[in-house]
C-alpha cells in the first residue's frame, strides 16, 4: 500500500514538472507586450504636499493652488479655508484639570 501512494506522489510531480516547463515554453514564445498602462498614474519621485485645511498629502500635480505656497484636496477645502481659516485653529474644548483652583 506504501508503494502505490509513493508511485503515487512520483507521477504527480512528474506531471507538475513537465505542466510548469510547458507553461515556461509557451510563454517563452509569445512576444513581450508592453504592460497595461493605468489612465491615473503618479510617478516615482513627484513632490507631494500636504492640504492647507485637512492635512491629506496628494501629489503636487493634484492638487489646487491658491497663491503659491497654499495647496488643497478640494475645491470645498480651498473655499473653507478661505473662509475662515484652517480647521486645525477652531479651539478645542479641554477637560479642567483636577489641580485647577476653579475646579469644583
Amino acid at each position: 500500500m506504501g508503494f502505490l501512494i509513493i508511485r503515487l506522489i512520483i507521477f504527480i510531480l512528474v506531471f507538475w514538472a513537465g505542466y510548469r516547463i510547458w507553461k515556461m515554453v509557451q510563454q517563452a514564445k509569445q512576444p513581450a507586450s508592453p504592460p497595461a498602462r493605468q489612465e491615473k498614474t503618479n510617478q516615482a519621485g513627484a513632490p507631494m504636499v500636504k492640504c492647507d485645511y485637512c492635512g491629506l498629502h496628494l501629489p503636487a500635480n493634484e492638487s489646487l493652488t491658491h497663491g503659491a505656497h497654499l495647496h488643497f484636496c478640494c475645491p470645498e477645502h480651498r473655499q473653507h479655508f478661505l473662509d475662515g481659516g484652517p480647521l486645525n485653529d477652531k479651539p478645542q474644548r479641554q477637560a479642567p484639570r483636577k489641580d485647577d483652583p476653579d475646579h469644583h
